[in-house]
């Protein structure tokens, strides 16, 4: 598998996709990372897909909160 990214080719076992993050692996290694992103047209997965990376603790703590909200204002 390979990552494409700008037109190089990243041979891979995994590529990881976060919200703004792309972790690129061989095996259970990070071989290569790229972060900040926030236009993913660059990047592409050739002979597999994108595995998405889990959400951090933070972002679900927010999610929780916001799904707590909506069950108390819609309580009301």
């Amino acid at each position: 598998m390979y990552l494409i990214a700008n037109n190089e080719r990243i041979e891979c076992t995994k590529a990881e996709k976060g919200a703004d993050f792309i972790n690129v692996y061989d095996n259970n290694n990070i071989i290569s990372a790229f972060l900040g992103i926030s236009n993913f047209s660059g990047f592409s997965v050739e002979g597999g897909d994108f595995t998405t990376a889990p959400l951090d603790d933070i972002t679900q703590l927010q999610l929780a909160i916001a799904e707590l909200a909506e069950l108390v204002v819609g309580g009301v």
